[in-house]
Formats: C-alpha cells, sequence, structure tokens
C-alpha cells in the first residue's frame, strides 16, 4: 500500500464516489496533519479510501474542514468554501445534520505539489487570505518541528492573515495552531473583514489558544514586508515572503517585494501558493 507522508505544500485531489455527476476531482491544499494510533481503513496504490472522514462545517464563515484518516491512523485536514457543484453539496449535507457533520466515504489522490525552501531563511513573514491559511499552517507546523532537532535556519516567523470571520481565526488557533501562540519565535498580525461577525472575546476555549488582538480592517501588506524586509536586513538575515489568497493579495505582495529588491535589499524571495478551494 502506499502511505504518504504529510508535508508543507502538498495538495489532494479529493473525490466522492457516491456523488460522481459525471466525472469530478477536486484539488484542496493540505492544511493540517496529526497522528493517531487509530486507523483501520482500507489503501490503495493510489487512492485512500476512507469511511472516517470528518466534514465540520463552520456556518457563519461559510468555510468547513474536511479530515481524513489515513489506513495508518494519520488524519489530514482541508480547510474548503463552497462555492458550486459538490463543494455546495457537502456543505449542504453537514447543515442537514444537527451536528453539522458528516461522514462520507472520500477517495483522495495525491500528494502533488511543490515544497518552498523556507526553512533555509533566517526570518519567513506569511501572508494568507481566507482559506489560503490552509498553505501557511502547515510550514508552521513544520517549523515547529524542525525547531525541535534545530535543523532550521529560520529565528523569526510572521503570519499576517485575513479572514471574513474572526470565529474562523480562533478556531484555527485552538485547533491547529494551539502550540505557537506562547513561541517566542512567533508573531501575529490577524484582521477579520466581516463586519457582522458575532464572536465575542469571552468566549469560552479560544482565546486560551489565541492571545492577540484580532483587528477589523485590512492590513497594509506593502507596509509589512517592508517592515519584515528592514528588520531581517538588520540581523543580516534573508527573508522568504510566501503569500496564499486571492490574486489582488498576491498581486499586492509580489509589487511590495519588488519595491523593496529596487530599493537595495536583495536578501528576499517571494514564493507563491496557488489560491483555489
Amino acid at each position: 500500500s502506499f502511505l504518504a507522508t504529510p508535508a508543507a505544500g502538498q495538495f489532494y485531489y479529493l473525490y466522492q464516489p457516491t456523488t460522481w455527476q459525471g466525472y469530478e476531482n477536486h484539488p484542496f491544499t493540505l492544511g493540517a496533519w496529526s497522528s493517531s494510533s487509530i486507523g483501520s481503513d482500507e489503501a490503495g496504490s493510489s487512492l485512500l479510501r476512507s469511511t472516517g472522514t470528518h466534514d465540520d462545517f463552520d456556518e457563519e464563515d461559510g468555510a468547513f474542514s474536511a479530515s481524513k484518516r489515513q489506513s495508518h491512523g494519520q488524519t489530514l485536514t482541508f480547510w474548503i468554501r463552497p462555492y458550486d457543484g459538490w463543494t455546495k453539496r457537502l456543505r449542504d449535507s453537514c447543515l442537514a445534520s444537527p451536528t453539522h457533520t458528516t461522514s462520507p466515504t472520500i477517495l483522495l489522490e495525491g500528494p502533488y505539489g511543490h515544497h518552498c525552501p523556507i526553512a533555509t531563511f533566517g526570518s519567513v513573514l506569511l501572508i494568507a487570505g481566507g482559506t489560503g491559511i490552509a498553505s501557511a499552517v502547515p510550514y508552521i507546523l513544520e517549523h515547529i518541528a524542525l525547531s525541535r532537532s534545530e535543523k532550521t535556519a529560520t529565528t523569526q516567523m510572521h503570519l499576517l492573515w485575513t479572514a471574513r470571520q474572526a470565529s474562523f481565526i480562533h478556531q484555527v488557533f485552538a485547533r491547529e495552531l494551539r502550540d505557537v501562540s506562547h513561541r517566542d519565535d512567533f508573531s501575529t498580525d490577524l484582521f477579520f473583514t466581516r463586519q457582522n461577525d458575532s464572536h465575542t472575546d469571552d468566549e469560552e476555549g479560544h482565546d486560551v489558544a489565541l492571545r492577540t488582538e484580532i483587528q477589523k480592517g485590512r492590513p497594509d501588506i506593502a507596509a509589512a514586508i517592508s517592515k519584515a524586509a528592514m528588520k531581517a536586513e538588520m540581523m543580516g538575515q534573508r527573508v522568504a515572503v510566501l503569500v496564499c489568497g486571492p490574486p489582488a493579495m498576491a498581486d499586492e505582495a509580489r509589487i511590495a517585494v519588488h519595491g523593496v529588491m529596487k530599493r537595495g535589499c536583495f536578501g528576499i524571495e517571494y514564493f507563491e501558493e496557488s489560491f483555489g478551494w
């Protein structure tokens, strides 16, 4: 059987065979993963078949997570924003359940993708928009793992994330990123854009994991990149800027990096992950 090792930069194709309409396949970025002692699913040579898929829909934010347990007890998590077709049907299936969860059979093909060598940079700036956080989280988890074994050159990692709902940010920090808030080498600037977010700061369980202010509005991406470049230059480090978000966000970041380089800061490198489902 084929047991792929999860890593940052990967994406997989997900299929739900019982609802195929013609031929459908859907590429999703691997958002996070965890190991478990439980696992009894069958594995194929290139497709992993599981009945242990758990889809949790966040009605406020409009995004839901799909977690797939592989045969060796490893859980892969994908953040999915429902549009039309299969993602909408999966969302509707979640909403039809009193617990907003469903457990369909899912076929998984992969991994595909590439890995950005950001661990070779002294400073890393991660810029994410919405479900683009799925590209950033694996690199954060990778940084934590490499730091334990002192196999990374990165001494400072900063996350700049903008989401529609503050509640989505809290959920990710309460689960996948619950171990990073107290690290000295990790910092954040977090923003939400939707006016009628009903999240309250005293919501139980959230602020335990996230101890930073979530600001209303949109960040100044150019200023953040300029600040990161100047700080890295002062410390004699190279800085990596990794972006995953809507086209306008990626364009703004790319132009800002180019502007920094034109001003003579050549120790900066731009990486971009595709933003889709």
